[in-house]
């Protein structure tokens, strides 16, 4: 082979060497360890994999936060709920009163000024109503305005009885034994000039208003109580006072 051919193959060498290396892979080593084709590659793949990294964790905080919150706010609701809306009122049967406070004492001072008799208060409130087996207890004095010493004793009658519509509701006699056996309705008093006797007169409401045993309906129940006076055997009327009583279930 001859020089100049010589210089044609090595040219035909080169060229091919050069197109070979210009097709082969090139690969790069990134500063974190990565290896990759293109080293422009490096910075932008390390922020897609930190971003994709900070969004799975947003991801998981977003998926398991609102579930917190739902339980937070659904104790705070029913704690809410709980302290706005008032439990229903549960009326039970109470222990009676069997005796007058001292306030109930003052009150009958203050309202015998000018009676012979008087009860208090002579009519239950809307908030006193009372269930079936529900107690009260009233205030009941009895003043002597005369200079002399008598003997006093008082009795109770039922007047009337009204369901809530008005309607009569029927009840006799029988309420009477609403007050047995906590007021002694047998009992006499000793007074001298301007005494007062108190007297509870405590009230259980029964389950029966009349003598066929009919329940006891909601409504009111009109009392009358009288003072009166003994004189040997005969009695005379002293005074009266009515009270009524609100009977109700709800």
């Amino acid at each position: 082979m001859n020089k100049k051919n010589m210089k044609y193959l090595i040219v035909i060498i080169v060229v091919i060497m050069l197109l070979f290396i210009g097709c082969a892979t090139k690969q790069y080593e990134c500063p974190n360890g990565d290896v990759v084709e293109d080293i422009t590659t490096c910075n932008i793949n390390g922020e897609l994999d930190e971003t994709s990294s900070e969004s799975t964790t947003q991801q998981q905080e977003q998926s398991t936060t609102p579930a917190e919150t739902t339980i937070s706010e659904t104790n705070n609701g029913n704690q809410l709920t709980d302290s706005l809306v008032e439990e229903p009122i549960t009326k039970t049967i109470g222990i009676p009163q069997l005796s007058l406070t001292q306030t109930q004492k003052d009150k009958l001072n203050e309202l015998l000024n000018n009676k012979k008799s008087i009860i208090y208060p002579p009519m239950l409130g809307v908030n006193d109503q009372l269930p079936i087996g529900g107690t009260y207890t009233f205030a009941y004095g009895i003043k002597n305005p005369t200079v002399l010493s008598k003997e006093f004793f008082y009795s109770i009658k039922l007047i009337d009885s009204k369901t809530e519509s008005l309607s009569n509701a029927g009840a006799d006699d029988t309420v009477l034994d609403w007050f047995l056996p906590n007021t002694d309705l047998d009992a006499t008093y000793t007074l001298g000039k301007n005494e007062i006797v108190y007297v509870p007169l405590i009230v259980v409401i029964g389950d029966k208003m009349n003598k066929d045993g009919k329940k006891t309906v909601d409504g009111t129940y009109d009392f009358r109580v009288t003072s009166e006076t003994i004189d040997g055997v005969f009695t005379d009327d002293h005074h009266y006072t009515d009270f009524v009583i609100r009977v109700s279930n709800d």
